[in-house]
């Protein structure tokens, strides 16, 4: 991927989780191994699919599990 292009995407993930306070993206790596990313992302645009707030950092492969299975879900839905 090209350094401007990464560079946009990773402002957008930055602008999509900035109203979640325990959230800090600065990269594609380790800002996203707690699954926590990924669920603001959809809370932010659907309230009801993810309870993000009982969520916490000690369980990421919940988290994971269900930031994925919303995804699939959603694209199956299309």
């Amino acid at each position: 991927m090209k350094p401007a292009v990464q560079q946009r995407e990773l402002m957008w993930c930055q602008k999509e989780t900035a109203e979640f306070k325990n959230i800090s993206i600065t990269n594609f790596t380790t800002s996203w191994k707690e699954g926590l990313a990924f669920n603001a992302i959809l809370h932010k645009h659907d309230h009801t699919v993810v309870d993000f707030i009982r969520m916490t950092k000690a369980t990421p492969v919940d988290n994971m599990d269900i930031s994925f299975k919303i995804a699939k879900n959603r694209a199956s839905a299309t």
